[in-house]
């Protein structure tokens, strides 16, 4: 699938955090976040691209600590990999190898709804690119 196109006007694009906190009410922004994260880290700027992934890791082992505990922390993952799911003709292996290692193993850590966004992902991503697959 191919990912939304990022605009690119002037004004700075709200940080990861900021994008998750709007949850589900703001699908275009998180998007545009995670194209531009994943384009930068092949450009060799790979500061968004790191949040993305610690998000992804740190969501998984939220649990009691994050506010809300651990049913808030799973669907904000869930939103993260749904979102994640729409931008897999981006990913590139060699780029994008820790990201999609993270995401895969989100699956042994949630419910049924975070299993099928995984599955989406995982699905999508060796629909668009192959190479995801190892051998």
């Amino acid at each position: 699938l191919a990912c939304p196109s990022v605009h690119r006007g002037k004004g700075a694009m709200p940080s990861l955090e900021e994008v998750l906190v709007a949850g589900p009410h703001a699908p275009a922004k998180l998007l545009a976040f995670l194209t531009r994260a994943l384009e930068r880290k092949l450009e060799g700027d790979g500061t968004d691209y790191a949040q993305v992934v610690k998000e992804v890791e740190a969501e998984q082992s939220a649990g009691e600590q994050r506010a809300g505990g651990p049913a808030r922390a799973e669907e904000r993952l869930r939103f993260l990999v749904e979102a994640l799911s729409r931008c897999t003709s981006t990913l590139q292996v060699r780029a994008h190898s820790a990201l999609v290692k993270a995401v895969i193993s989100a699956c042994t850590k949630g419910d049924e709804k975070l299993l099928a966004a995984v599955e989406a992902f995982a699905v999508n991503a060796v629909s668009a690119n192959a190479d995801v697959l190892h051998p």
